[in-house]
């Protein structure tokens, strides 16, 4: 174990290039009225509301049980109006870009980008 990294399996992987998708210009200014829309509207004892830059994460499981279908409601409708897309995780809900970019399609372009167009008769990933 090592103070530098916290105990599991680690995989370091180099790549020589980085990648930045684009986003609309009002991405990001949309992005933070939400935040601070949903901050004022739905923060109570018990939230945690992360600030992802265009995404935002709000976790609800320590607020008292009787508010929960109220503020997730409300947060929804908040995230819908905005433009984003409502992502559902184990007592938390997150605001998506309007961005269709997810795991596979940045495999598919490290792939790409890596080994080259020819990637498919050279490479063999493994999905885990």
């Amino acid at each position: 174990h090592s103070d530098q990294f916290p105990e599991g399996v680690h995989h370091l992987l180099y790549l020589p290039f980085q990648y930045t998708h684009p986003v609309p210009a009002d991405l990001l200014h949309r992005a933070t009225s939400l935040f601070n829309q949903i901050q004022e509207e739905c923060s109570e004892d018990g939230v945690i509301l992360e600030n992802k830059g265009v995404q935002l994460t709000y976790h609800y499981r320590n607020v008292a049980e009787e508010r929960r279908e109220v503020l997730v409601r409300r947060v929804k409708e908040l995230i819908e109006r905005a433009g984003f897309r409502v992502g559902l995780a184990h007592h938390a809900i997150e605001s998506k870009p309007p961005i269709f970019w997810d795991k596979g399609r940045a495999v598919m372009f490290i792939l790409h980008h890596q080994f080259g167009k020819d990637w498919p008769r050279r490479v063999q990933p493994i999905y885990i």
